[in-house]
């Protein structure tokens, strides 16, 4: 009997479930409008998948996330919020989704309690209707591995950019959402000179060799730009009093910063806007600097200078 209890509790060490903590963060990139001064989401569950399938495993709710509403304007040039610390299965994890509060596409009159809205400059707002926000729910492309009996960092980019469009009736939210393992990510900043008052700048950073210049204009979803994988921008005013947003104690002029970046090489692009926000707004852009080579953990400084660029 005694050996057969010993070998009970050696076999039964197998079945011990390993595990890992996740710390989940929340970042984003700026909007392009000029009359917008919030974007709200309303996260009200955050799911993992356990499986290598959509049909195999199961959705798990992170249950230590109480949610919350985010202004994701309010999260970009690198800035975060936390999201949740959870603890979950280790491995590898290749699905996560946000469910969201918000009113769904195609659903008529105003919305009673829409958690996801636009907040405009002049105090007024606009529901964001999301396709299967509420249900299906949102999901984040990306993957990681969580270490057993370890943790890993995750920010949840989310390109608010890229993911509002007008339907000609409403405001839709089709979020673009990559997750990104924090020290697998660097950034590329610096100083900009070169800038003339009366225009709006956008830095936007390419992977190497794709910027193709018919991206300036809008897609089918009105985006411009809409490869960019991140995006600075240069608040319009004027340029003797522009604070620089990434050292305000600065004098060399207005800076930029773009973070979460995956190593790799970029090109950057310099967007300048004429009249914006106006029906003769106008768009051109040019290559500010190629190739900028960005480490995992590290920061390139890459200075800016527009002076003599053609727009």
């Amino acid at each position: 009997m005694p050996v057969l209890i010993i070998l009970l509790l050696t076999t039964g060490c197998f079945f011990f479930e390993q595990s890992g903590s996740v710390n989940l963060k929340l970042t984003d990139s700026p909007i392009d409008a000029d009359n917008v001064s919030g974007v709200y989401v309303s996260i009200s569950e955050i799911q993992y998948h356990l499986g290598t399938g959509e049909e195999e495993g199961e959705w798990v709710t992170v249950s230590d996330f109480e949610g919350g509403t985010y202004n994701l304007l309010e999260l970009t040039a690198g800035v975060t919020t936390p999201l949740a610390e959870f603890s979950m299965p280790s491995g590898r994890v290749t699905q996560i989704r946000f469910i969201l509060d918000a009113p769904e596409e195609g659903v008529t009159g105003a919305p009673q309690n829409p958690g996801c809205y636009i907040l405009f400059e002049d105090e007024t707002t606009s529901a964001l209707f999301v396709p299967s926000g509420s249900q299906s729910g949102v999901k984040l492309t990306g993957e990681f591995e969580v270490p057993v009996n370890g943790s890993v960092d995750i920010t949840a980019d989310f390109d608010v950019r890229k993911s509002v469009s007008w339907s000609g009736s409403r405001y839709i939210l089709r979020p673009t959402i990559k997750l990104i393992v924090d020290n697998q990510a660097g950034s590329i900043s610096g100083d900009v000179s070169g800038l003339e008052a009366g225009y709006k700048y956008v830095v936007f950073a390419y992977e190497a060799e794709t910027w193709l210049s018919s991206e300036i204009n809008e897609d089918a979803n009105g985006i411009r730009f809409s490869n960019a994988v991140s995006s600075f921008a240069l608040e319009d005013a004027d340029l003797d009093s522009v604070a620089d947003p990434i050292d305000p104690e600065s004098t060399d002029g207005p800076g930029y910063k773009l973070a979460f970046l995956a190593q790799g090489d970029y090109t950057l692009i310099v967007a300048r806007y004429e009249n914006p926000g106006l029906d003769t707004e106008t768009v051109s852009a040019n290559i500010a600097a190629d190739p900028v080579s960005v480490e995992s953990e590290g920061n390139t400084n890459q200075a800016l200078d527009l002076t003599g660029l053609v727009f």
